[in-house]
């Protein structure tokens, strides 16, 4: 059995972007018991207006979700500029071979469903390098 991974993500801004809405609640539940500030999204075109104004510090978005998958979101967040078109982002799916699938998708990491807090944790840290740093120094969070 592994160990648990200790993690602290507090003043950690998350836009979590899923159709379904127990995918996103889970999500927040998870994240936010280790200190992170959520904002979701149940669709592409939502998110879009929430990554327009207000500023996060990582993107956590579904793959495939009806009106808009995530690849043609994080595409369209990179395009339409702003303060999130630089951020690191996280494909959430149960896709396996994520390259395979959509080449160039432009995501940072793969988080899997269903969510297993540890892995995700892991995959957060992985994409966000310099979080401890950033974290211990209060850059996070602070726009």
């Amino acid at each position: 059995m592994r160990e648990p991974v200790p993690a602290d993500f507090s003043g950690l801004r998350i836009l979590v972007v899923d159709d379904t809405a127990p995918n996103r609640d889970l999500m927040r539940s998870i994240l936010e018991s280790v200190g992170a500030e959520i904002f979701d999204a149940g669709n592409g075109p939502e998110a879009l207006r929430i990554a327009r104004l207000q500023p996060v510090d990582l993107l956590i978005l579904d793959i495939r979700m009806p009106d808009m998958s995530g690849v043609d979101l994080l595409r369209e967040i990179r395009v339409q500029g702003g303060p999130n078109c630089q951020v690191p982002a996280i494909a959430f799916t149960a896709d396996d071979d994520l390259e395979t699938l959509y080449p160039g998708h432009g995501f940072s990491g793969h988080a899997r469903k269903p969510i297993v807090p540890r892995d995700l944790f892991e995959t957060i840290e992985s994409v966000v390098p310099t979080l401890e740093s950033a974290l211990r120094q209060g850059m996070l969070g602070a726009a």
